[in-house]
């Protein structure tokens, strides 16, 4: 398995440009974040999950890509509870600007997330909730796990494993 990164872009930004992004969004105080898309990122079950809370939804083209550094550093938690991901990339977007990540319990999201996510069955609106509270309890601790974990992903690391599959296939 070659695992992809994330790019240097995102990491945690300051508090005059989280405010300038949230400001733009019409986001108040504190919030969690969760993508829209296919059903398979479960966004029906994370809005119930996350009644209570207030949830900003990421969904392209309604959000730049350029602010979702200063969206995963403003916010609470990602809530990443998708049915299924061939990687799961905005776990470690979240992780690496200092971001708590609630994500499944299936799929890849558990081997992206190693121990620094909160893992919930995302079919369990209970699960669901329970993990977000915990998220918000060990918000300094994952914050610093995310930090270690998203370090075990680089593109230059991809690269010279691709790079070596190819000299193998060769032959």
């Amino acid at each position: 398995m070659i695992y992809e990164a994330c790019t240097d872009e995102f990491k945690p930004q300051d508090k005059e440009k989280i405010k300038t992004v949230k400001n733009k969004y019409g986001i108040a105080d504190d919030y969690l974040l969760a993508f829209s898309g296919p059903k398979r990122k479960n966004l029906q079950r994370i809005k119930e999950a996350c009644r209570g809370f207030d949830l900003f939804v990421i969904g392209q083209p309604f959000v730049d890509h350029q602010d979702l550094p200063a969206l995963y550093s403003g916010s609470s938690g990602l809530i990443y509870a998708s049915l299924y991901e061939g990687f799961g990339l905005p776990i470690l977007e979240a992780m690496a600007c200092g971001c708590p990540v609630v994500t499944s319990n299936v799929s890849s999201m558990p081997e992206v997330a190693g121990k620094a996510a909160v893992l919930v069955d995302p079919y369990s609106l209970e699960s669901i909730a329970e993990g977000i509270k915990e998220a918000l309890k060990r918000r300094e601790e994952l914050k610093k796990l995310g930090f270690i974990q998203v370090k075990k992903f680089s593109w230059e690391k991809c690269a010279k494993e691709t790079l070596k599959v190819y000299e193998e296939a060769r032959k």
